[in-house]
């Protein structure tokens, strides 16, 4: 019975998730451009010091797997013996990663800004229950080889944080707010089976880089929605979320709301702001939100939160979330 219903419950999830690859590969028809550029800092980030010497990003591996792959950015005339860093994943729908070279710009303004930032790769390959716990797993296991390994790259490891787009935000969300223990309380009966069955199956976490934290200070979400909101508790990282209103799948379902696709209850960046006030989390300190309006100047609505003029807001969130102390 277990088999069956677990076949079951993964056919309702590959289909709901089928949507994501056809709209989040759209080619950017965004006329907006999204060139690298001199950060304009806001006020007390590093003295507003900007560092200019940012070379190509060296490639490691963080993990057992083929696929465990980053990129980091840093700025070699950043002299300061701890840097925050920020990990960011690309979107793809799980199939592949897409956006990777405007994740490249951004990752290149925050090392300008004085952050180390690691752009990783994550499990792919399929659309299904396993793949998005693999993926969840990923990123907690690059926030452990981080701090495994901090002092090779001088990272101050109580000032982790994540971002990613589209999948990439999905999973970032789930690595920063989702604990085992909260499993079992996922809203969707639907997506908590698939969930439960996965962590049964794989178990909660890989075996690479056991025995460190995955703790993080903050999350950006960019084209973001979820299967679950209750994972957010108060005490939770800090959260920004940057969305169009425009935002949909290939069928043109909006995901800026609640709605069902593939059988399956889905949340997008509104219900989630609600579930973060409701926690108590305040907008302005530990809790942006960025509505995109429906600018007919914007094309690629899903792609428009990735532009850099949003790259300002996203580090001010970052700067006022680190503990400096």
């Amino acid at each position: 019975m277990k088999a069956i219903k677990k076949q079951s419950i993964k056919s309702l999830f590959i289909f709901s998730l089928a949507a994501l690859v056809f709209t989040a590969c759209n080619k950017d028809e965004d006329p907006v451009q999204n060139a690298a550029q001199e950060p304009s800092l806001p006020a007390g980030i590093w003295e507003q010091k900007v560092y200019t010497d940012v070379e190509a990003p060296v490639s490691y591996t963080y993990g057992s797997e083929s696929y465990h792959t980053l990129d980091f950015f840093e700025a070699t005339d950043n002299d300061l013996e701890e840097r925050p860093l920020v990990i960011l994943s690309p979107g793809g729908g799980f199939l592949t990663y897409n956006e990777v070279e405007k994740l490249r710009l951004f990752a290149q303004d925050l090392s300008q800004r004085g952050y180390a930032v690691a752009l990783i790769q994550y499990k792919i390959g399929a659309q299904d229950a396993e793949t998005y716990l693999k993926a969840t797993q990923d990123v907690r296991s690059a926030i452990r080889y981080f701090r495994k390994n901090a002092t090779q790259f001088r990272i101050d490891t109580d000032n982790i944080l994540l971002g990613g787009w589209s999948n990439g935000a999905q999973i970032s969300l789930t690595a920063g707010f989702l604990k085992e223990s909260e499993v079992d309380e996922i809203q969707g009966t639907a997506f908590r089976i698939m969930i439960r069955n996965a962590v049964d199956d794989f178990g909660w976490d890989n075996q690479d880089n056991l025995g460190y934290s995955t703790d993080v200070r903050a999350v950006l979400g960019m084209f973001l929605y979820t299967f679950d909101t209750l994972m957010v508790d108060a005490g939770d990282p800090a959260m920004m979320m940057i969305n169009h209103q425009g935002a949909h799948l290939s069928n043109g379902t909006n995901t800026f709301g609640v709605f069902t696709y593939g059988g399956l209850k889905q949340y997008g960046t509104e219900p989630l702001n609600d579930r973060f006030l409701n926690q108590g989390f305040i907008e302005g300190q530990d809790l942006d939100y960025i509505r995109i309006s429906n600018n007919p100047g914007y094309k690629g609505t899903n792609e428009a939160p990735l532009h850099h003029m949003y790259y300002d807001q996203i580090a001010d969130f970052y700067y006022r979330n680190l503990d400096l102390n």
